[in-house]
């Protein structure tokens, strides 16, 4: 098995973004006992995955030299999930090629893949669609290279199936043989550690009061953790209970259960990020199983991480402190069933570079997609404070001179500069479409040093900037049409000036 999932690696970094030259592969059949080449209706949401296993291509290098060509083999792992393998190359002058590996559920002729590879900052998400014998796979934001393919290779093809037999494996870019029997013992593995629920976890947890804070409950005990949640125990701490909160059964088709983390290490204070304790929401389906996260590596076979926890695991509430700063996160469902969370962040040091602290505060709703993934509703609250934004604090630093470039390390510690200016806000953050940022820096002019507020746009484009103690009355720099916005407050930055913001929709900074 070890030797599988090296292959496999090697696969991957050979199929990374600017690896050029590859062939496509072939693999070896079995015959079902169905006639797999009849149209597969797209009404019955029960019809078994193995209708659309087998092998598709696209291209046909035999009658146009280096023309585009791909390969798509399709295994049923149970009735509605299918391991996939599919192999592409864009043809001449090039050459340069992709693959890919991994499982996908069908519903109704459609599926979509969902995964982060570690290759950029973003998920690699593919569509799946079947219409009889032909297969449609589209690549989301192919120009970022999510999934790991060449230079210039991604997926928006169509596939034609030759054959409805089921691959029993699969050659890959490195010419090695990866067989699907093996990555679905695999998977079965991976399962062991996150079991089926059964009464006897569920009778601990009370339903969820909704509309308020929520009260713990009474204390799980360890032999129901090791049986239902082993992946959840960690043999770092010396100590570690479990606390049932409550549940909510039927949320969007899934059930939902809330419980309390507390861990005690043996060496709490040689540690650096300690959390002494935590509220976490679990996700199963409606059989007992638990919902896969679409957040960690997700490849059947493990060659990106040694991780073995497969449950989506959604941090409600905890607290944080260290030497990057203190942190306070709480989170409850309200009584339409969408989540509130407050977080109270006093950063420095190892979390922001700088001694001084920058303190932020927000709140936000927002909810759990059917996918299990959190969704933004609204923002509600962002305010940001530091001794940054005060002249009084500035005027009585000992900062003679400013770095001119990046290289001045040593400086650079003290506060953030023009060059590396701090960013106190993204909405990349909460995953809004306005791509906005809001940054600061110190800088100097004369003998006053002051704070440098500025709004950038997501090519990097300063939008507009405010001085404090230099702007009162003039305007902004820009206005720009103000947009639908998820954000339904404005970002308030307390400055000795008094609070500046930007309001929601809006891309320029005001001063009350």
């Amino acid at each position: 098995m070890k030797k599988v999932v090296i292959l496999l690696l090697l696969a991957i970094f050979i199929s990374s973004c600017g690896n050029k030259q590859s062939k496509a592969t072939h693999a070896q059949v079995e015959t079902p006992q169905s006639d797999s080449l009849t149209p597969a209706p797209q009404c019955d949401d029960t019809i078994p995955v193995t209708r659309y296993s087998g092998i598709y291509t696209f291209g046909d290098s035999t009658t146009r030299q280096g023309a585009p060509k791909g390969e798509a083999y399709f295994y049923p792992y149970d009735d509605t999930t299918l391991l996939f393998y599919i192999y592409v190359n864009i043809g001449a002058p090039a050459y340069n090629s992709g693959s890919i590996d991994g499982h996908i559920a069908v519903h109704n002729g459609k599926a979509t893949y969902r995964a982060y590879l570690g290759m950029t900052e973003n998920d690699c998400v593919l569509h799946f669609e079947f219409k009889g014998d032909t297969l449609t796979v589209v690549q989301e934001g192919y120009e970022n290279c999510d999934c790991g393919f060449g230079n210039h290779v991604f997926l928006d093809d169509t596939f034609v199936r030759t054959t409805p037999d089921i691959p029993q494996y699969f050659v890959t870019i490195a010419n090695d043989t990866v067989y699907f029997s093996q990555l679905k013992e695999q998977e079965q593995e991976k399962y062991k550690t996150c079991p089926k629920i059964d009464s006897r976890f569920i009778s601990y947890f009370p339903d969820l009061a909704l509309g308020k804070g929520h009260d713990r409950g009474k204390q799980i005990p360890q032999e129901i953790i090791n049986e239902f949640l082993p992946d959840l125990s960690d043999s770092l701490y010396i100590k570690e209970e479990f606390y049932a909160v409550g549940k909510i059964i039927g949320y969007r088709n899934m059930d939902l259960f809330v419980l309390d983390r507390e861990q005690e290490r043996e060496d709490e204070d040689s540690y650096d990020n300690h959390v002494d304790h935590e509220r976490l929401l679990l996700l199963f389906d409606k059989a007992g199983f638990p919902v896969q996260s679409t957040n960690e590596y997700n490849e059947f076979s493990e060659y990106y991480s040694n991780e073995k926890e497969t449950r989506t695991t959604i941090t409600m509430a905890n607290h944080y402190y260290g030497e990057g700063g203190e942190a306070h996160f709480s989170s409850f469902f309200d009584r339409d069933t969408t989540l509130i969370s407050h977080e109270h962040v006093s950063a420095s040091e190892s979390a922001t570079g700088y001694q001084t602290s920058i303190i932020s505060d927000k709140e936000w709703r927002w909810q759990i997609s059917r996918e299990g993934k959190e969704e933004i509703v609204e923002i509600t609250k962002i305010k940001y404070s530091s001794p940054f934004f005060e002249r009084s604090f500035l005027v009585k630093q000992d900062w003679d001179t400013l770095p001119d470039t990046s290289s001045d390390t040593k400086l650079i510690r003290l506060f953030p500069t023009e060059t590396l200016p701090y960013t106190l806000y993204s909405d990349d953050d909460f995953k809004l479409n306005e791509k906005i940022e809001l940054r600061f820096y110190i800088s100097k002019k004369g003998d006053y040093i002051f704070t440098t507020f500025e709004l950038v746009d997501d090519n990097g484009e300063v939008i507009d900037r405010y001085i404090v103690g230099r702007n009162h009355d003039e305007p902004p720099t820009t206005r720009v049409t103000p947009v639908e916005s998820k954000r339904k407050c404005p970002i308030i930055m307390e400055t000795s000036d008094g609070e500046i913001y930007v309001k929601p929709g809006e891309k320029h900074i005001s001063f009350l």
